[in-house]
């Protein structure tokens, strides 16, 4: 399949000691991993509007026929010279241009993706330092328009990837151009997300430990056995009475099948901590996310199983009914 990311500098990737832009970073993730299933074509343009990729769009993609096609554009569309009142494309001919965009699209496959926009610290963007014709960007103006491409891809049933708050000042360049760790974070969020249209399956690791919790290695999680020792996170989720909210583990469970216990429970994969673990677990399983919680104890069970066990608990006042069950980790709650 081709795949053919679309857009200006933030795609392209200018200012960097490398070729280390998310773009490039994505087609060394796919060359890597997956042989020769996917070609990746870069065809960021320093500069480029919804205007500019109008006039090349269709140029492009019939020289590369794509089988998925990555929107990376609008930062240049929010800018404004002098004063607010003059925009590069006004916010209604932005929209207007983004659904002409994605009419072109269609045209070559139904596999489409938004990219939103970001900006960092506007200090050096009021006016662009570089600009010898006085360009300005502000995050204000930012936001507004990444709003507006939401909105489009949303109404035209198109996965939009939200980037808006996921880079800081820290992660740019010049306050418009991401540098590498802000490139990072890009294609670390576009790659997982790209992994549900592509139906790419990750192999996933369980951390293995020692009678002391120390790390010793990893294992599939459809691997390990009696012998080993993982890590597991539990939540217990207590309502202002006193009750508490139990799960029952699906029958087609390796581990405990068709048995009650925790609100939620997690064995932890590489790299992530308990807290990390029982957070994601929780969103998973049963939908729920932002909540706080209380670490309990940490506690070593051996037996047919073996793992050291971390508890959590959190007080949530919940209608079982308004939840929702990932009927793949839950069978039933009560």
């Amino acid at each position: 399949m081709n795949i053919c990311t679309i857009g200006d500098s933030i795609t392209w990737g200018p200012r960097l000691p490398f070729r280390v832009a998310w773009a490039n970073l994505l087609r060394n993730h796919l060359e890597k991993n997956f042989d020769n299933l996917y070609s990746l074509y870069d065809l960021g343009v320093d500069g480029d509007t919804t205007k500019n990729l109008l006039q090349r769009f269709d140029v492009e993609m019939s020289a590369r026929k794509p089988g998925l096609i990555i929107f990376n554009i609008g930062i240049n569309d929010s800018l404004f010279r002098g004063t607010e009142d003059y925009p590069e494309t006004p916010l209604q001919d932005f929209e207007v241009n983004m659904e002409l965009l994605i009419e072109k699209a269609r045209k070559f496959t139904d596999k489409i993706v938004v990219l939103g926009l970001v900006k960092g610290s506007d200090l050096l963007t009021t006016p662009l330092i570089q600009s010898t014709t006085g360009k300005s960007y502000t995050k204000e103006r930012t936001k507004i328009y990444d709003a507006k491409l939401e909105e489009v891809a949303r109404k035209n049933g198109l996965m939009f990837v939200d980037i808006n708050e996921l880079l800081t000042d820290a992660d740019f360049d010049d306050g418009l151009h991401p540098n590498i760790n802000g490139h990072i974070k890009i294609f670390e969020k576009v790659s997982s997300e790209l992994d549900k249209i592509l139906l790419i399956k990750h192999e996933r690791y369980a951390t293995l430990v020692d009678q002391t919790d120390n790390e010793i290695g990893y294992k599939k999680l459809d691997a390990f056995d009696e012998n080993d020792i993982v890590r597991v996170s539990a939540l217990w989720i207590t309502n202002n009475k006193g009750e508490v909210l139990l799960a029952k583990r699906p029958t087609n469970k390796r581990r405990d099948p068709n048995r009650w216990g925790p609100s939620v429970a997690a064995v932890l994969e590489k790299g992530q901590t308990y807290l990390e673990a029982i957070k994601q677990a929780t969103k998973n399983e049963i939908g729920i996310e932002g909540f706080v919680t209380i670490e309990g104890k940490k506690l070593l069970v051996t037996g047919y199983n073996n793992f050291y066990c971390q508890l959590f608990s959190s007080q949530l006042d919940l209608e079982i009914k308004t939840l929702e069950l990932n009927k793949e980790e839950v069978a039933e709650l009560k």
